[in-house]
């Protein structure tokens, strides 16, 4: 049997694909895909590697091990399907926790080092993506509309 995923993440895998009705959408079979994700999370973490890259290729190579002889296209609409919503949980996963100083705008120190650790990829190099003083000036609007002028003064 090859591997697809993982040592851990392959029996979800054998469970959902084996099933004759995996592409019916019914709640069971999304079940058994779902479970499929967070195997592929639990057992995939420890190495700090993310498991969507690739994600598409070794789902293709995995439909087309447990059913084989279906046109490009039968594969193609499967794997679109399904890694959309892997890719849409993966993104949730790993979103910014709540409470999120970004939006609730309650610690400005804690605001002041999110907004200086963002980094943008520029000519192939990381990049601030805010300045000392555009951080301090984003800060400053975000806590004086919230706070009122003299918002320092609660935060001391």
């Amino acid at each position: 049997m090859p591997r697809f995923f993982s040592k851990g993440a392959d029996p979800y895998l054998d469970n959902w694909l084996k099933a004759r009705t995996w592409n019916s959408h019914h709640p069971l079979d999304m079940e058994r895909f779902w479970q499929l994700l967070k195997a592929l999370k639990r057992y995939q973490t420890y190495s700090k590697r993310s498991w969507i890259p690739g994600f598409r290729g070794k789902l293709r190579d995995a439909m087309q091990h447990y059913h084989p002889g279906f046109s490009s296209d039968f594969y193609d609409q499967h794997v679109s399907f399904f890694a959309q919503k892997a890719e849409l949980i993966h993104e949730y996963e790993t979103s910014r926790g709540i409470p999120d100083p970004l939006v609730e705008v309650n610690d400005p120190y804690r605001m002041s080092a999110i907004l200086r650790s963002l980094v943008v990829r520029r000519d192939g190099e990381e990049q601030h993506m805010y300045t000392r003083e555009q951080v301090t000036m984003i800060v400053n609007e975000k806590f004086t509309e919230k706070y009122g002028k003299n918002w320092r003064e609660r935060f001391r």
